[in-house]
């Protein structure tokens, strides 16, 4: 997946260049040329996600690397072509293949030697914005480091969920998507609650189930914000629960996810408004005003809801408005 679209923040055939923007993108490193006789090439592509951000690496090359993840970032790499072997903290090293990705975390002494040709998307993370988004999963205040198992297993549910994510945000990055902020908040709340880390048996102790009433405040304060980009975080913080008990009840009492629950809620204001008169906004655009970012996906989830295409609603309100 070239971002043949994009202009490279650097593209050259020196290393040394490329490992001093290589710093400043994702901290200090130091290269190796393993080839010296050969040809090498790189090339950094940039891009904002929201308050994250995205590098995407194509390099031709041996090369050995050697850096100190920094104390503010975690950096999750999604390998697209070859290899990197990386030895993080003198421990035995693990490889990061089309299989299994490497999510690094700050203060980590990090020593990897890369392929002599291959590409990737490294996702940058603030460590403040993770532990903001933890703290309302736990509903409690969260100070110290947050430690992820290094790997990530593609070939799982969540690890081919997670490289589509990051792989559907980053062509969202080259259209400046008013949904990058619910792009990030989808990826931080999915590596909390599914990979990992020194807080999952925390998050796991947090998962008793909540009352009728918890539920019911949840519901409200999910249609009460349809056209807002809002997490599971948010909803748990607004009603003074765990991400992880709101789950939970969620699956007893209404057989499905919060998220699941706000989908299906805002599929059904959309649809009351197409059904309402021939909209002031077009499809597309109340799509947007509902927070779906991708208009092919909710079309196929409106026509399974009610058995119609959007346009097809329309159509029809407007055939019996002309009848009347």
């Amino acid at each position: 997946m070239p971002p043949l679209d994009r202009t490279p923040l650097l593209e050259s055939d020196n290393y040394e260049e490329a490992e001093m923007m290589l710093t400043q993108l994702i901290g200090p490193c130091k290269s190796e040329f393993l080839e010296p006789h050969s040809y090498f090439l790189t090339r950094y592509y940039y891009a904002s996600f929201y308050q994250s951000s995205m590098v995407y690496l194509q390099w031709q090359g041996a090369q050995k690397l050697t850096r100190n993840q920094p104390d503010e970032i975690y950096v999750f790499y999604l390998p697209i072509e070859g290899i990197i072997r990386e030895k993080i903290n003198q421990l035995e090293p693990i490889l990061s293949s089309e299989k299994v990705v490497h999510f690094f975390t700050p203060q980590q002494n990090l020593v990897g030697e890369i392929s002599s040709q291959g590409q990737g998307i490294s996702v940058c993370i603030p460590r403040q914005r993770l532990q903001q988004e933890m703290a309302k999963l736990l509903n409690n205040s969260v100070n110290s480091l947050i430690s992820f198992q290094p790997e990530v297993d593609l070939t799982t549910v969540f690890g081919n969920s997670l490289k589509e994510l990051i792989l559907f945000s980053w062509q969202a990055t080259a259209q400046n998507s008013l949904f990058l902020p619910q792009l990030e908040q989808t990826l931080l709340t999915g590596l909390l609650q599914y990979h990992s880390h020194n807080y999952s048996a925390v998050l796991q102790r947090k998962e008793g189930i909540l009352g009728d009433r918890q539920v019911y405040l949840a519901k409200e304060f999910m249609r009460a914000n349809l056209q807002k980009p809002i997490s599971l975080g948010d909803i748990a913080l607004a009603i003074g629960v765990s991400g992880r008990s709101l789950q939970r009840s969620f699956a007893k009492y209404c057989g499905c996810s919060p998220i699941e629950f706000l989908r299906q809620a805002r599929l059904d204001s959309l649809h009351q408004e197409l059904s309402q008169g021939i909209p002031l906004l077009g499809i597309s655009d109340l799509m947007l005003k509902y927070q779906f970012s991708h208009l092919g996906r909710c079309s196929q989830s409106y026509h399974q809801r009610f058995g119609e295409l959007p346009s097809e609603t329309v159509h029809k309100n407007r055939v019996d408005s002309d009848s009347a």
